[in-house]
């Protein structure tokens, strides 16, 4: 099972040095992947005098939280790393320029030698959505399209695609990922988010805790959405988090057993809310690589 570490994006600062070396510190450690969630716009708490919004207890972010941009962070830490991954969890690629998209993963893709898994979902807030002049209502549909497109792009010299937001008239990017393709892993527990994984995409990003009934019933709805899509089961993967920060290492052993049972196939440790900077999150890592990793490693090894 491949463990990745996401990046404590409102803790880590703005030190470039200190996110080097906690890149380079996980490199060194044998981490498969650094994930990076992706908000481009932050909304002001006035917004939500009224209360959160429909499905949240709270506001899940505001203008005082603070988000790196993740390709770009991606470009930069592929050039101080030489052997981890790099994945977006994820990347709201419906308010984002689709081919300005395909053209920043190819480059980064290139650069770092394949280190890259693009993982994309609609995202949740309208107001960034309207900010950066896209519809949050056609948020669905317009994604599906885009996933089309980026591969398209990403596998041919020369692209004509013509669809609703889409019009490319025999146009390409150049230079293409070394692979001819970047993995798409799909975000969301919604049925559509589902059916979406099955019909274009590589993987499916879980976005539910160990213990939720939604987890446990994951499996089968891919294994069910699959078979309708005439895909195998096993040509997709599932990812997951563990939460570190408050929480004892038997507990985390816990989760990543639960998610061992299930059949997921990559774990990223969130470790947002350890502290202010690199070192209490690289040594909450550590703590969990040396008590709390043996269901994983068992896994990885069955």
């Amino acid at each position: 099972m491949r463990l990745s570490v996401v990046l404590p994006q409102q803790d880590i600062g703005f030190d470039g040095a200190a996110i080097r070396d906690w890149a380079r510190t996980l490199d060194k450690w044998g981490l498969d992947e650094i994930e990076s969630f992706d908000h481009v716009l932050g909304a002001s708490p006035k917004h939500w005098a009224d209360g959160p919004p429909p499905g949240f207890a709270r506001v899940p972010y505001t203008t005082a939280d603070a988000f790196h941009e993740p390709l770009t962070l991606f470009a930069h830490l592929a050039a101080v790393t030489t052997r981890i991954g790099f994945a977006t969890s994820v990347l709201v690629l419906s308010q984002r320029q689709t081919v300005v998209v395909a053209k920043q993963c190819a480059e980064i893709d290139l650069l770092s030698n394949g280190r890259l898994r693009l993982g994309v979902g609609v995202g949740w807030n309208n107001i960034e959505h309207e900010a950066l002049g896209f519809d949050f209502r056609q948020r669905g549909k317009r994604i599906d399209e885009q996933i089309e497109v980026l591969k398209a792009l990403w596998a041919e010299p020369v692209v004509s695609y013509q669809g609703r937001w889409h019009e490319l008239d025999r146009v390409g990017i150049n230079p293409l990922p070394p692979r001819r393709a970047i993995p798409i892993w799909i975000g969301g527990m919604s049925d559509a988010a589902v059916a979406r994984v099955t019909r274009s995409g590589d993987g499916w990003a879980l976005n539910v805790e160990p213990g939720d009934p939604r987890a446990a019933a994951a499996p089968e709805r891919l294994v069910q959405a699959a078979t309708a899509a005439g895909r195998p089961r096993e040509s997709l993967g599932i990812s997951a988090w563990i939460k570190l920060p408050g929480r004892s290492p038997a507990e985390w052993e816990d989760d990543a057993a639960s998610w061992a049972a299930l059949g997921v196939d990559q774990v990223g440790l969130i470790t947002l809310g350890a502290g202010v900077g690199p070192e209490p999150h690289l040594e909450l890592v550590e703590r969990f690589l040396s008590e709390a990793a043996a269901p994983l490693q068992r896994a990885a090894s069955a």
